[in-house]
C-alpha cells in the first residue's frame, strides 16, 4: 500500500499556450514585491512521424527548466492547450523515481478525473517513462502532480496520443493447428516496425505481464488501445516496435504484438532483462491487476484466452509449464511473471496470484498439456 500523500495547498503551474501561472499564495517581504512567475514551457508540439499514418496523432509538451517543486508542497502542472487524445504518459531525463509520488489525471467532457499514481515502465534499457493512462472518453487536458519536496526532473515531458477511429477489428484467424484465434497486426492498424534487434536466443518460456492501464474499456476500443501502446513504446521508450509479443483483452481478443510473433519466436522488449527478452515470449493482459482482482467473473474470458494462448505457444515448442529455465543467473518456471525477473509490480498482485495458485494459470496449463 502506498503511503498517504500530503494534501497541502499545491503550487500549480497552469499551462495554456506558453503561460505558467503560480496559483499558490506568495507572502512578500515588502509592499513593493510582486508575485513570482516561472518561465513558461512551450505549447504542445505535434510529433510528425510517417510511421504512424494519418489516423494516429501525437503531441509532446516540454515542461521546461522552470518547474521546481517548492519544499513541503506538492507541485501540480496542468497542460490545457491540447488536441483531443485518449492516452497520456510522462517522460524525463536523468534520475527520477515516479513511484515516489508522481500522479496524473485527465480532463474529459465530465471534468477532471481522479488522481492516479503512475508506475515506471519496466522494459528494455530501463526507459525513462511511465506506463501510460488510457481514457475511453476523449480528453482535452492533462495534469501531473509531483509529491511534496520532489524536484521536477530535467527534460520533463507530457506525451499524449489519439489512436484515431476505433472499430471492432476483422475476425481473428487461426494460422496453425492448435493456435487460438489471433488478430494480426494488420487487423489493429499497426505501424511498421523498424530496425529491431535480431533474435539471438530461442523460445524457452513465457513471461506474463499486465499493461497497468484501464480496466474499463469496450471491445471496440481494444484495437485503438493496442495502437496507442505501440505508439507510446516507440515514442516514449524509443523502442523499434511494441514491446509485447501478444496482448489479450477482457473480451478474449488476442492481438499479435511485435512484428513476426505469429510466425516465429521474436525477441520483444517486455522483460527489462536482455537475456530474458531473447529467450521468452511476452504476453500482456490488458488491465491493471494490482488494483483489479483477476479472479472476478469480469475477467473470466481474459483468463481463458490467456491460458489458451500460452498453451499453444508452449506446445508449439515442446515446452511444459512446470519445467524450469535458467536465464540471467536465475532459475524460474517456464511460465513466470515479470516480477520474477525484475523488481516490479507487474503483472500485479492478483495477476501473480493467478499465475502461482494451485488452481491458477500454471496449474491449468499443466493439466492441459
Amino acid at each position: 500500500m502506498r503511503p498517504a500523500r500530503s494534501r497541502l495547498s499545491p503550487t500549480t503551474f497552469a499551462i495554456a499556450a506558453s503561460a505558467v501561472a503560480l496559483t499558490a499564495p506568495f507572502v512578500a517581504a515588502g509592499p513593493a514585491a510582486a508575485e513570482p512567475t516561472a518561465p513558461g514551457p512551450p505549447a504542445a508540439e505535434p510529433l510528425t512521424d510517417a510511421r504512424f499514418g494519418d489516423d494516429v496523432s501525437v503531441e509532446q509538451t516540454d515542461l521546461g527548466a522552470g518547474l521546481t517543486a517548492y519544499s513541503g508542497e506538492p507541485t501540480e502542472i496542468e497542460q490545457t492547450a491540447l488536441s483531443a487524445f485518449h492516452m497520456a504518459a510522462v517522460t524525463w531525463e536523468g534520475e527520477f523515481d515516479p513511484e515516489a509520488g508522481l500522479e496524473l489525471r485527465l480532463r474529459t467532457g465530465d471534468g477532471w478525473g481522479e488522481w492516479q499514481p503512475l508506475e515506471r515502465t519496466d522494459g528494455e534499457d530501463a526507459p525513462r517513462s511511465t506506463e501510460p493512462m488510457w481514457s475511453s472518453d476523449a480528453a482535452d487536458a492533462v495534469a501531473i502532480r509531483l509529491g511534496s519536496g520532489q524536484a521536477a526532473p530535467e527534460g520533463l515531458r507530457i506525451v499524449t496520443v489519439d489512436p484515431g477511429e476505433s472499430s471492432e477489428p476483422p475476425g481473428a484467424q487461426s494460422y496453425a493447428a492448435g493456435q487460438p484465434d489471433i488478430i494480426p497486426r494488420s487487423g489493429w492498424g499497426a505501424a511498421p516496425a523498424e530496425s529491431c534487434d535480431a533474435t539471438i536466443g530461442s523460445m524457452q518460456g513465457v513471461v506474463l505481464h499486465h499493461t497497468a492501464g484501464a480496466n474499463s474499456y469496450s471491445k471496440e476500443e481494444s484495437a485503438g488501445i493496442v495502437r496507442s501502446y505501440q505508439t507510446m513504446h516507440m515514442v516514449t521508450n524509443d523502442w523499434c516496435d511494441l514491446g509485447y509479443n501478444f496482448l489479450v483483452d477482457k473480451y478474449g481478443q488476442i492481438f499479435e504484438g511485435r512484428a513476426g510473433s505469429l510466425d516465429d519466436h521474436v525477441r520483444g522488449a517486455h522483460a527489462g532483462v536482455r537475456e530474458v527478452n531473447d529467450n521468452t515470449t511476452g504476453v500482456a493482459m490488458m488491465g491493471n491487476f494490482e488494483s483489479s482482482n483477476i479472479w472476478n467473473t469480469e475477467w473470466d474470458t481474459l483468463r481463458d484466452a490467456t491460458t489458451r494462448l500460452i498453451a499453444w505457444r508452449l506446445d508449439d515448442y515442446g515446452l511444459r509449464p512446470l519445467q524450469t529455465l535458467a536465464l540471467n543467473g536465475q532459475t524460474e518456471f517456464r511460465v513466470s511473471g515479470h516480477r520474477n525477473w525484475l523488481a516490479t509490480a507487474c503483472p500485479g498482485q492478483y495477476g501473480q496470484d493467478w499465475l502461482d495458485a494451485g488452481n491458477g494459470l500454471r496449474a491449468d496449463l499443466d493439466a492441459m498439456l
